[in-house]
């Protein structure tokens, strides 16, 4: 870190510092989740995770596509390749709509909700063992933060457009 900030006299070591611990943070948790649902057995990448939770808990388990790169915060293509993932092994149904041939839904399949039966419980319970360690107020307050933060980085991608 002190090397940055020797090179680039405007770094802002406080900055950096809070970019690789997000960073780091983040991996630390998806390697941690992965973990811990290997421990159940489920060997999946977590973004299959993901978009099975997400249609486990929408209305009929159905969404479209788009619907699920929003929640996902992926492109179409990242979209179009855990979907291509899932339908191969039996998880989801891709449905094209009568109506617009070039418009889709996809939704679970038997097999798909069994999966994701354990899916789920199994995240809320590792979402909350890893807030343990903080208390309700700095939760809250971590929250709103990141919020902010999150919100400040997105005007600013939307910006470089």
């Amino acid at each position: 870190m002190k090397a940055i900030t020797t090179a680039y006299s405007l770094a802002n070591g406080l900055a950096l510092e809070l970019h690789e611990r997000l960073a780091y943070a983040e991996c630390a948790r998806q390697a941690a989740l992965v973990h811990r649902l290997k421990t159940l057995g489920l060997s999946k990448a977590t973004g299959q995770y993901a978009v099975l939770g997400n249609l486990y808990l929408a209305r009929d388990h159905i969404l479209t596509p788009k619907q699920i790169g929003h929640m996902l915060h992926v492109s179409a293509s990242d979209v179009a390749r855990l979907l291509d993932a899932l339908e191969r092994e039996g998880s989801v149904q891709r449905t094209r709509l009568l109506e617009d041939r070039r418009a889709s839904y996809v939704e679970l399949t038997e097999a798909g909700q069994r999966l994701a039966e354990r899916i789920v419980p199994a995240v809320v319970q590792f979402s909350m063992d890893a807030a343990q360690v903080f208390s309700a107020d700095e939760l809250q307050t971590l929250n709103a933060l990141l919020a902010r933060l999150q919100a400040h980085v997105e005007m600013l991608d939307t910006d470089r457009s």
